[in-house]
């Protein structure tokens, strides 16, 4: 008997194959709750780390784009938005070299790996891009 899919884990397969056809390297970042020992003295241990996208790639332009992949109703966990929040803080908000998505639905996906292989421009207002450029602050001559 065959286990149902449910929409993160369909739209996981769908990226997984779109990266293999775009010929860009691309790496999974596996996370899960790992069982250690039986009965009462069972817990569980963290394996991977909180808040890294599913998902990341290099894209042909150089830069790094990870895709953290969620359901139609699903939202980044404060780890992820932190992750992405200290990706933004730590480059250049005029040329940053680091793209954060949060991707629910096929289309998004296409689009973003499009971009990547082609090196097009992706508004900052679409497919809740984090890092957003900033402006850079103005400074005074001394």
């Amino acid at each position: 008997m065959s286990k149902k899919q449910g929409p993160e884990a369909k739209l996981k397969a769908y990226t997984v194959k779109k990266l293999k056809e775009s010929g860009l390297l691309w790496w999974r970042n596996q996370s899960a709750m790992v069982p250690i020992g039986e009965g009462p003295n069972k817990r569980f241990m963290h394996a991977g780390t909180p808040g890294l996208p599913d998902l990341m790639f290099i894209g042909n332009d150089g830069h790094l784009w990870c895709l953290e992949l969620k359901s139609p109703t699903g939202k980044p966990s404060p780890k992820q938005r932190e992750f992405a929040d200290r990706v933004r803080e730590q480059q250049d908000p005029l040329a940053p070299s680091v793209f954060v998505f949060f991707a629910n639905q096929e289309s998004d996906v296409h689009s973003i790996i499009t971009a990547a292989v082609t090196g097009a421009y992706i508004n900052d207002g679409d497919y809740q891009m984090l890092p957003k450029p900033r402006k850079r602050k103005a400074t005074s001559d001394v």
